[in-house]
């Protein structure tokens, strides 16, 4: 069992973004307050044309983890494709073990003579009676194909749900970017309007000026593409659910909130036994036992038997027989057919070890980068972060005492929110291989 690091989530204070407005001593302007939300991102419509398959009209404020994963089981074709190859699966089980149909077969020709009272009519039928328990093979052969389908239905159902769970905590990621980088674009604007008005004053040099400017220009455009950034990732989410035009505003949740907790001795035991394409895999190697079986009753023929009569125009004439008739099977004992079947048995084996190595790696793979993700993400959090928002309020108590000029603040607030978007990106880093993580422990739940 291993600790799970902590973080801090990244201040919220007015200190981390608001940018006092020191002003030449012959002016003076009250500064705005600090806008409490981010400025509005505003996504594309659907087509006019469209509708959500969820009835959804409006657009969706604070859609949680939760209602995104609700609307995934009910809308994505993933798992109604495999809901139906289920189904498809359970119709072949009845089929396969139903008898042939009987058949009409006198086993003798109609006669019809020359003269009057010559004529005879036959009327029989015959039928194959499956024997060595032929039909209860074939049957058995192909419920192990319905296990099969199911298990890859919940294969296919916890994909989904890691598929959302990433998606979700990458969306929450993207929206926390765009906050942090708002702040900072509107701290920039502020600073290069207080350079303006030193210049103006004849209290900073005009150099001042386009370094404020060109720092303005640097965080709009990493605002821009934070936003278009955040655009793409609502409209990989809605995909994801299946409804690529349900209209999703924001995703409501906790980045910062507590990962679950996972023993590495734990996953490599479950992914390894317990995993569905483990359990699919051995559905396969029962049904290829199965299908040896069938293979070594084949050469056993099975008798095609019925009655018959034959009625004549001539009295006495009238006649009644037993048919039966059957294979010899002297060349063709199904010898090609059973060591076949003895190859898919040994191949199904070896599935089986494959598989398991696989999601070993797999897992041992996701395991090794979210440990890495919760220690960048506690280097940061305990130490990075700390270090930066002391260092930008040391600037800001100089700033405002005049000791320390407006860019170099200005430079001190943009090393403070590079800190938060490492942090960020650290902490969606661990919310992406928790997902992963879960997907492969198959976890219905997760917070």
């Amino acid at each position: 069992m291993r600790a799970v690091a902590t973080w801090q989530t990244p201040p919220e204070s007015p200190e981390n973004g608001e940018l006092p407005l020191l002003l030449p001593d012959n002016k003076s302007e009250q500064v705005p307050p600090k806008p409490e939300q981010v400025p509005a991102v505003h996504p594309i419509p659907p087509p006019a044309n469209s509708q959500s398959r969820a009835g959804v009209d409006n657009w969706i404020d604070g859609l949680t983890l939760d209602q995104a994963i609700d609307l995934a089981m009910e809308n994505n074709p993933r798992l109604m494709a495999a809901r139906a190859r289920v189904n498809s699966a359970r119709g072949y089980a009845i089929q396969a073990g139903i008898w042939n149909n009987p058949r009409f077969d006198t086993n003798n020709p109609q006669v019809l003579g020359l003269g009057p009272g010559n004529n005879a009519y036959n009327a029989g039928f015959q039928m194959e009676i499956p024997v060595m328990g032929k039909k209860r093979l074939d049957r058995r052969a192909v419920e192990q194909l319905i296990r099969e389908a199911d298990y890859a239905y919940q294969l296919e159902r916890y994909d989904l749900l890691g598929d959302v769970r990433e998606g979700f905590y990458r969306l929450l990621a993207a929206q926390r970017r765009v906050k942090t980088l708002s702040e900072l674009a509107e701290f920039a604007k502020r600073a290069r309007n207080a350079g303006e008005e030193f210049f103006k004053a004849d209290q900073s040099a005009e150099i001042d000026v386009f370094q404020l400017e060109s720092a303005l220009q640097k965080a709009v455009g990493g605002l821009e593409s934070a936003q278009a950034s955040l655009a793409a990732k609502r409209a990989s989410l809605t995909a994801i659910i299946g409804l690529p035009n349900l209209p999703i505003n924001n995703a409501q949740g906790d980045l910062f909130a507590p990962v679950p907790r996972f023993d590495e001795a734990y996953l490599r035991e479950y992914v390894a036994t317990r995993h569905f394409s483990i359990q699919q895999a051995e559905a396969e190697l029962t049904r290829s036992r199965i299908l040896l079986r069938r293979a070594e009753v084949e050469p056993v023929p099975n008798p095609y038997t019925g009655p018959a009569s034959q009625f004549a125009n001539a009295n006495g004439h009238a006649q009644f027989w037993y048919n039966i008739q059957f294979n010899i099977p002297i060349w063709d004992r199904n010898q090609g057919n059973i060591r076949a079947a003895n190859a898919n048995i040994n191949n199904a084996r070896q599935v089986i070890v494959v598989q398991q190595n696989e999601l070993l790696r797999q897992a041992e793979d996701a395991f090794g980068r979210h440990r890495a993700a919760l220690a960048l993400a506690d280097r940061i959090g305990n130490g990075v972060l700390p270090n930066a928002e002391k260092a930008a309020s040391l600037l800001r108590q100089g700033y405002e005492s005049r000791d320390v000029e407006v860019f170099r603040y200005l430079q001190a607030q943009t090393e403070l929110t590079n800190a938060n978007l490492d942090y960020i990106n650290a902490v969606e880093d661990v919310w992406s291989t928790a997902a992963e993580l879960g997907r492969l422990m198959q976890m219905d739940s997760f917070p």
